[in-house]
């Protein structure tokens, strides 16, 4: 099983498939999950999220915050 398609669970708006991705070893993944998650928008995110804003990886970290943020309107 390779690494998840986040384009397409985007276009899908597969949440929780994406919710899913942001607990992927690779950090590209969770990344790009997140960044997923804010163009979806969903407010079943906010929670997950949280938890990304404690990655090991910085610019996770980030994205993170910002798609929470976009997300909450702030």
């Amino acid at each position: 099983m390779g690494e998840p398609d986040i384009e397409k669970m985007k276009a899908e708006k597969d949440v929780e498939g994406l919710i899913e991705a942001l607990k992927h070893k690779d950090k590209d993944v969770r990344w790009g999950a997140a960044a997923a998650l804010g163009y979806i928008g969903d407010a079943r995110a906010l929670e997950p999220l949280t938890e990304a804003l404690e990655d090991e990886d910085e610019d996770v970290r980030e994205i993170a915050a910002r798609v929470y943020g976009y997300i909450l309107g702030i």
